[in-house]
C-alpha cells in the first residue's frame, strides 16, 4: 500500500520528500517499479510573473504549510543486476537529486524493515533489528560518452600574467586572455597547453 507520508529533513521549515504515486510496469517479462517524487520547499521564493506590455509584476504569496514544488519520475527495474543492486532512472529535476532521492527510498525502507521485523546478529552474537540502507551511484551514458568523444571542448582561456588589471574603455587597455578549443578526441593536448602556458607567463 502506498502511504503519502511527507519525509521532513529535520525542522518544521525544512523541505518535505514524499512519494506521491507508484505502481509496476511490466514489458513483456520485464517488470519495474514507476514512482512519481515530489519535494516542496517553504523556503522558495514566492513565484512572480510579469506582464508582457505593462512589465507589471504580480507576485503570489504562499500559504501556510505550502512550498515551492519540484516533481520527478523514478523508474527502478524489478530484476537485479547482481545482489542488492537495480538499474534505476531518474529525471533530471532541479531540486530532486541523488542525495534527496536516497533519503526517500531510506525513509521507506526503514519503515518497511521495521514492519517486516528484519534483524541481524551482531559481534556480540545478539539479534538485533536493522534496516536496509539505499545507496546511488550515477553511470554515464555510453552514448553521450561517444557524443563527447565527437565534440569540442570550448570555454579553454590563457591569462596572460604579466598583463595590468585594466578595463576595456581604458586607454592603452591590452588583451589579457585568449580563448582556445581542443577536440575531446586528443585530450593530451590541454596538457601540452598548459606546460606551454605556463613557459609563457599564462
Amino acid at each position: 500500500m502506498l502511504v503519502l507520508r511527507p519525509y521532513a529533513e529535520g525542522s518544521s521549515d525544512a523541505p518535505w520528500l514524499r512519494i506521491k504515486d507508484g505502481k509496476i510496469v511490466s514489458n513483456g517479462s520485464k517488470k519495474h517499479l514507476a514512482l512519481l517524487l515530489s519535494v516542496g520547499d517553504p523556503r522558495g521564493a514566492n513565484p512572480v510573473f510579469e506582464h508582457a506590455d505593462t512589465a507589471v509584476l504580480r507576485e503570489i504569496e504562499k500559504e501556510e504549510r505550502e512550498g515551492k514544488a519540484a516533481s520527478a519520475h523514478c523508474v527502478i527495474s524489478m530484476e537485479p543486476v547482481m545482489l542488492g543492486r537495480h538499474r534505476v532512472v531518474v529525471e533530471d529535476i532541479r531540486g530532486l537529486g541523488k542525495t534527496r532521492l536516497r533519503d526517500i527510498l531510506g525513509s521507506e525502507f526503514k519503515t518497511i524493515s521495521e514492519r517486516q521485523g528484519l534483524s541481524r546478529v551482531n559481534n556480540a552474537g545478539e539479534d538485533v533489528p536493522t534496516y536496509i540502507i539505499p545507496d546511488l551511484e550515477g553511470h554515464a551514458s555510453d552514448n553521450m560518452l561517444e557524443s563527447l568523444k565527437r565534440s569540442t571542448l570550448s570555454g579553454v582561456w590563457l591569462i596572460d600574467t604579466r598583463s595590468k588589471a585594466v578595463l576595456d574603455e581604458v586607454s592603452g587597455a591590452r588583451i589579457s586572455r585568449r580563448e582556445i578549443k581542443i577536440d575531446t578526441h586528443n585530450p593530451e593536448l590541454l596538457g601540452r597547453i598548459s606546460e606551454r602556458g605556463k613557459h609563457r607567463d599564462y
